[in-house]
């Protein structure tokens, strides 16, 4: 799942933050009754680290010289808040529009 997403995020020349965060919310709610079986198997966990682990390498490109320091507590912040927005929204039954997740996304990690 994560590997797909990965190459369609990249194929599709995306660069702008809230372009990108629309797509990983209409992405994810595709996926939606794929995540249900993981969390619902007990595999939230295993879906929880590799979720971060993707993110870990996305914002790993993005990072500026002056987070580099200090980086992976940075990542580790950003990876627990969007994973856990993404399982409220999921909870909710992705009741918002991915459009409107992103531009909250969006607010909250400017």
């Amino acid at each position: 799942m994560f590997d797909r997403f990965t190459a369609e995020l990249e194929s599709s020349g995306l660069h702008d933050m809230y372009d990108m965060a629309v797509f990983y919310f209409t992405y994810f709610k595709i996926q939606k009754h794929y995540i249900e079986i993981l969390l619902k198997s007990g595999l939230a966990d295993f879906f929880y680290k590799r979720f971060c682990s993707y993110l870990s390498n996305f914002f790993e490109g993005m990072e500026d010289k002056n987070s580099r320091e200090y980086g992976n507590y940075l990542v580790q912040y950003e990876s627990g808040g969007i994973y856990n927005v993404l399982m409220e929204w999921r909870k909710n039954d992705t009741k918002e529009s991915p459009e409107i997740m992103a531009k909250l996304l969006v607010q909250f990690t400017s």
